[in-house]
């Protein structure tokens, strides 16, 4: 997390675990909800980040692999999130 978004993570926990095959590679993205930290989030890689309410992340573009995972934190959670749209 540090090296994205500038934050030490002090608790989080595993919320979902996505698998992804492109032609022969196989991808596993690991996703946490990050309770605590320190440090102040800010894109370290030049990508665009915001804070915005579960109910708005339909609102943006995202890869095509992060459809249940947006719907399963507006379904499950109803916090404010950092995000990167695409």
């Amino acid at each position: 997390m540090h090296e994205e978004t500038s934050i030490n993570v002090k608790h989080s926990k595993l919320f979902s675990i996505t698998q992804q095959h492109f032609d022969a590679q196989k991808m596993v993205l690991y996703f946490f909800i990050v309770e605590q930290w320190s440090g102040t989030p800010c894109a370290n890689e030049e990508q665009r980040v915001l804070w915005t309410p579960e109910h708005a992340l339909f609102a943006e573009k995202f890869p095509p692999i992060n459809s249940r995972i947006i719907y399963d934190l507006y379904k499950n959670r109803g916090s404010i999130v950092l995000i990167s749209p695409v």
